[in-house]
């Protein structure tokens, strides 16, 4: 009896490891066909130099940024693809779990897919995908690559997206220099973009330290606070820069909704590598 039984919980653990497998490669590749469905129009499009007459008009700390950047005299990026890692939790007082992820980006034609594993406990995952694309945002995320445990779009979700394109723009800092983003002068130290898509605009503040490099970033976002769509103030604190890409760029940034009964430091995000105009 004990012989069939171990048999039999043989078999279903075989059966339940290769649904995961195989959940696994259908989630990979419905990714890899939106990201291809993305970057396809950027590719016959002629790349330009950024130039220091590009720079003109902007406000004097976005300036002396970009330069510090080193985009002056290097291609403009139409689209990147970035790998990152990083720490999360779902509420202030839980236990932090890990992620790693992959991110792709379009310029010309806004847009992202953030393509995620994170750890919910030991042996089990949450696959995700977060997206802006053609002006409008979808999160997805899956429990072994198998369960639907969380979906959403609609105007809330657009919003938050579009501003989570808007801030990791310093990822990609000559996306800051689209005919879309407009920027508004607040201080020396300081500056606002208003990006705009589909006749939908988003507006967040940039600051900048005293070596130009970019601090941190803030704004109202939408957010899922209790299962309702709440708007929240919403930061992105910059902890550290580096070299990558042939550019300096913010590295490791923390996430944190500012809220009513204290601030929720939600992700820890580091990058780890960046490829410019990949095809």
């Amino acid at each position: 009896m004990l012989k069939i039984t171990g048999i039999a919980l043989s078999l279903i653990l075989l059966a339940l490891l290769a649904a995961v497998l195989t959940g696994g490669r259908s989630f990979s590749k419905e990714t890899g066909a939106q990201v291809e469905k993305m970057l396809a129009p950027c590719r016959d499009m002629k790349q330009e130099t950024v130039t220091d007459a590009r720079l003109k008009g902007l406000p004097a700390p976005v300036r002396r940024y970009m330069k510090k950047t080193g985009v002056v005299g290097k291609p403009a990026a139409l689209t990147a693809r970035l790998e990152q890692k990083g720490l999360y939790r779902l509420k202030p007082d839980a236990r932090w779990m890990p992620f790693s992820s992959r991110q792709y980006f379009t310029v010309p034609v806004p847009g992202f897919i953030w393509s995620a594993r994170m750890k919910v406990a030991p042996l089990m995952h949450i696959t995700v995908r977060d997206s802006f694309y053609q002006c409008r945002g979808r999160m997805l995320g899956k429990l072994m690559s198998l369960v639907k445990v969380v979906e959403g779009e609609g105007k809330e979700i657009d919003q938050g997206t579009f501003l989570r394109f808007l801030s990791e723009g310093m990822w990609v800092p000559s996306g800051f220099l689209a005919s879309s983003v407009r920027w508004e002068a607040v201080n020396d130290r300081s500056a606002r973009a208003v990006y705009t898509c589909g006749g939908e605009s988003v507006t967040g503040t940039f600051f900048f330290d005293e070596r130009d490099d970019i601090a941190g970033f803030t704004t109202l976002r939408y957010g899922d606070f209790g299962g309702k769509q709440r708007l929240e103030k919403w930061e992105v604190k910059v902890t550290g820069h580096a070299e990558l890409g042939g550019l300096r760029l913010p590295v490791k940034a923390d996430v944190i909704w500012k809220l009513k009964e204290g601030d929720f430091h939600w992700m820890s995000i580091e990058v780890t590598g960046v490829r410019y105009n990949i095809h």
